[in-house]
Order: structure tokens, then C-alpha cells, then sequence
């Protein structure tokens, strides 16, 4: 009886949101795609026009049958990252290879941002914008990010945020490698206008171990040194073995409001009998996939057979798309 009580024991974490609104909304202002992009692989194969990597392009599918396909090259093998963001309608997201076979496909329903990864060799390469399920003609735009990853865990972004005089960092990590790592570390370096360093800060981030393809988060904590006006982040997380964890089902339930502005995200996850804590996540993304803010939750040990419920309360934000639950061991 006590195992049953202690499973089903809501563990909640209250996460005091200091997320600035203008903060979130959108990264700079984004390039403008050159007109009218290309309607066909074969017109967008026949242009010797590329898209400009790591730099968000802007365009609109302005008719039902309207498709917009770019072109990019690659001068070394590595991960691409594909994102198509700030949706006005269901749009479909497809990466093909330099023959125009698709290599990966993200559709899912609504507005939330589309996003694909794919290891690629040196070559060029084609992505299509095209309507999905429940699109409709609009003259609103759309954001477009192509952009090639390093071979190490990185920082995929990551914003400041400022209340009651507390300065923080915090943002997502990505395994790009190909093996398990541990302990992420992430530091970030102060520097005033003359590019002058003055002061550092560290944190962990919140899973102990990252598998491959896997992603993280952080938050550092800072006294801002005086005279800052950027920071550089770079990230430590040593290579590691797998670690022998049993596997766990989570199960989210759909989120609900709870007043005051917040919203309170609710599941279970069960599994195999295990004698440490379980660590569940939500994370939240805005229509570009740029990350948020999360909420985290620690279950006490499972018992089989024996769901154990967690609850997670975030603020309500108008412009998150998209939450994804993860757990994580240890």
C-alpha cells in the first residue's frame, strides 16, 4: 500500500518563469527569399542560386497548388538541420537528396514549427515548402532555417532573461554525436564592446546523460559583470557508455489551465521496478522551434506494474507551439 501511495505521489517542481516576451517571439530579422522561389525540383535543379545557410529566409505558398523549393550545397560531410517555423497554416516540410529522393519528412497537423535532421555528405541538396492536410492560400509568410551542425553537443539557442534583478542564460542542448555523454556543462563568457573578456559562469544542465540525437537544457545563473554587452557559450560533456537504465513509458495526458496564468501539464510513467528517482521533462518551443522555457519533475522509484503520475505547472504564453515530455534517469 505505502509503494502504491509513494508511485502515485504528485512530485511538483514550480518553475518561476522569468521569460520576457519580446525575448521569444523571433530571432533578428530574417533575409528575404529572392521573389518567387522555384515551383519544381527540376526549376530550383536548373537555378544556380543557393540558399544562404544559418540565416532565416522568408516566403509565402500564395495558392493552393503553390510549392517553394530551395537548394543548398554542402562542402563537408555533417548533420543538417532543417527548420520551417512561424507558420500561418499546415505546411509540409520535405529534404531530398541531389536526385530529388526524399530523405526526410516533417507533417504534422497545425502550426507548430516543422523540423528534420539529416547526416549528409558533401553535395547539394533540395528542400520543399509545400501545403499540408489543413492549409489554406494565405499571403503570410513563412521562415526557412538551413543550417549545418558540428559534430559535438551543441547549443541549438539560447536567450538571457531578466526578473527582479536576476540575469540568467538558458536554452536547449543536441547530442550531434554518436555517442552516449554525461554531465553536460555549459559556460558562458562575458565580454564588454572592445571584445574584452570579463567573467564566466557555469551550470549543468538538467539531464545527467545525453544519448545520441538526444536533447538537453539549461540555465545559468549569472552576476552579469559590468560592461557586458555579449556572451559566447560553449559546452564540456565527456563521452561515456550507454548507461544500463530500464526502460520507461511516459504517457502524457493533455495539458489543462489551473488559473493565475498557468498551465499544468499532467502523465504517468511506467515500467520496470527501478531504485532511483525518475527525472520528467517539458519542454516548450515557440513557432520558430526556438526553446522556451521547461518545467522538470522527479518521481520517487517505480514499482512495476504501477504508474506514477506527474505534474508539471508552467505560465501560459501565447506564442509557445509546441511541448514535448521527455524523461530522463538518475
Amino acid at each position: 500500500m505505502l509503494s502504491h501511495l509513494l508511485a502515485s505521489l504528485r512530485v511538483i517542481l514550480a518553475i518561476t518563469a522569468l521569460v520576457a516576451t519580446e525575448m521569444l517571439l523571433a530571432p533578428a530579422a530574417p533575409a528575404r527569399a529572392q521573389g518567387d522561389q522555384p515551383d519544381s525540383i527540376a526549376a530550383v535543379r536548373a537555378s544556380a542560386a543557393d540558399a544562404r545557410l544559418d540565416t532565416w529566409l522568408m516566403g509565402a505558398l500564395t495558392s493552393a497548388p503553390d510549392r517553394d523549393w530551395f537548394a543548398f550545397r554542402l562542402d563537408s560531410p555533417g548533420i543538417v538541420q532543417v527548420t520551417l517555423g512561424q507558420l500561418p497554416t499546415d505546411y509540409r516540410l520535405t529534404l531530398t537528396d541531389t536526385g530529388g529522393r526524399p530523405l526526410a519528412v516533417s507533417d504534422r497537423a497545425g502550426t507548430a514549427f516543422e523540423q528534420v535532421q539529416w547526416r549528409l555528405q558533401p553535395g547539394r541538396y533540395f528542400v520543399e515548402v509545400s501545403p499540408g492536410q489543413g492549409a489554406v492560400a494565405t499571403a503570410d509568410e513563412y521562415w526557412l532555417l538551413i543550417r549545418p551542425l558540428a559534430d559535438r553537443v551543441v547549443v541549438l539557442d539560447s536567450h538571457p532573461i531578466t526578473a527582479d534583478g536576476l540575469y540568467a542564460i538558458t536554452g536547449q542542448l543536441l547530442n550531434n554525436t554518436s555517442s552516449w555523454r554525461r554531465y553536460p556543462r555549459v559556460t558562458a563568457r562575458f565580454y564588454d564592446a572592445g571584445d574584452r573578456f570579463l567573467g564566466e559562469s557555469t551550470a549543468l544542465a538538467a539531464q545527467s546523460y545525453l544519448g545520441p540525437g538526444q536533447r538537453g537544457h539549461f540555465r545559468i545563473v549569472a552576476d552579469q559583470p559590468s560592461g557586458t554587452v555579449r556572451y559566447r557559450l560553449s559546452v564540456q560533456a565527456p563521452e561515456t557508455a550507454a548507461p544500463q537504465h530500464p526502460a520507461l513509458t511516459l504517457k502524457p495526458d493533455r495539458p489543462y489551465p489551473v488559473g493565475q496564468g498557468r498551465v499544468r501539464y499532467v502523465g504517468r510513467v511506467s515500467g520496470a521496478a527501478q531504485a532511483i528517482p525518475a527525472h520528467v521533462h517539458v519542454v516548450r518551443y515557440n513557432r520558430i522551434g526556438a526553446f522556451v522555457d521547461a518545467g522538470h519533475a522527479v518521481l520517487p522509484p517505480l514499482t512495476r506494474g504501477i504508474p506514477a503520475r506527474y505534474e508539471i505547472e508552467l505560465p501560459r504564453y501565447p506564442y509557445v507551439r509546441d511541448e514535448r515530455p521527455t524523461y530522463s534517469l538518475g
